[in-house]
């Protein structure tokens, strides 16, 4: 994901950046089961048609393997065609 703004000043370096993220609270099937790699599939259609916003966990701002965790919420009022 491309990150435009920061609404907190302590993740200003991140803009213009370009970040891999993890979701927090979400469980996704891994991509190497049938339901994976269409959740991927619906997750990219998602990701490419809207900004989203990222709201980063304060606590653990980087996984172990260097993702942003964060919750991602869509705009309001929008709806999504698939």
């Amino acid at each position: 994901m491309k990150i435009y703004t920061s609404y907190k000043p302590r993740y200003d370096y991140l803009i213009g950046s370009i970040v891999k993220v993890r979701f927090a609270d979400i469980n996704a099937p891994e991509l190497d089961i049938p339901r994976g790699e269409l959740a991927k599939e619906v997750l990219k259609k998602l990701i490419d048609y809207y900004h989203v916003f990222l709201d980063i966990d304060d606590k653990y701002v980087y996984d172990r393997y260097g993702r942003i965790i964060a919750v991602v919420y869509l705009p309001l009022n929008e709806t999504i065609a698939l």
